[in-house]
């Protein structure tokens, strides 16, 4: 148990090496993912508008099943689709007919994003107005690795508001962040790691 534990320490400390001296910082990996060199984390790839599937990019999801009373009466509020449709998705296969056929890219440990996680992505440097996230407008502020991204639409991290928990924070690639009611519809996008992200 020693050895497989330290075997996977080796290759992770050997995956965060790589991402310093790697020349760019995102890589497109070919299979709908993109791997950040910097933090150790794969994110899933959107898809063009109304190619279909979850990596759409103008789907959107709830995070919690109910109206805004009902979600906050819930002692567990993930039970929206971003977890019973794109997540299951991810980590079982095709929905059709419930039989799962495999998982996305060959992982089954998909999940949102913290909202640490998610900020680590969105790129001031992509636009005139990225730096100071209060103006929508074309490029997304997010590197182009990653496909199409909404502009005006909030994506889900995992991350629920202190205090207030019918709340999720969130990232917009317009305007750099907010919040939505978790009975709303948003964005998401897929992350998971084979190491313990360097992002809390």
């Amino acid at each position: 148990m020693r050895k497989t534990s330290l075997t996977v320490a080796a290759a992770c400390a050997t995956l965060l090496w790589a991402g310093v001296a790697h020349a760019q910082r995102f890589t497109d990996n070919g299979d709908g993912t993109v791997t950040d060199h910097q933090t150790g984390l794969m994110w899933e790839k959107k898809t063009p508008a109304g190619s279909g599937g979850v990596h759409d990019v103008n789907n959107k999801y709830t995070w919690c099943n109910g109206a805004d009373l009902t979600c906050t009466n819930k002692s567990n509020f993930a039970d929206g689709t971003v977890f019973t449709v794109f997540l299951w998705t991810l980590n079982n296969g095709d929905r059709e007919g419930n039989s799962p056929t495999g998982c996305f890219a060959n992982h089954c440990d998909w999940r949102m994003p913290s909202i640490a996680e998610l900020k680590s992505i969105f790129d001031p440097n992509r636009a005139a107005y990225c730096p100071t996230g209060t103006t929508n407008g074309p490029p997304p502020c997010i590197d182009l690795a990653f496909g199409p991204t909404q502009l005006d639409t909030l994506y889900w991290s995992a991350t629920t508001i202190a205090g207030n928990s019918i709340y999720a924070r969130g990232v917009s690639f317009g305007n750099n962040g907010s919040a939505n009611p978790k009975p709303s519809g948003g964005s998401v996008r897929a992350v998971r790691s084979d190491c313990q992200s360097i992002i809390r």
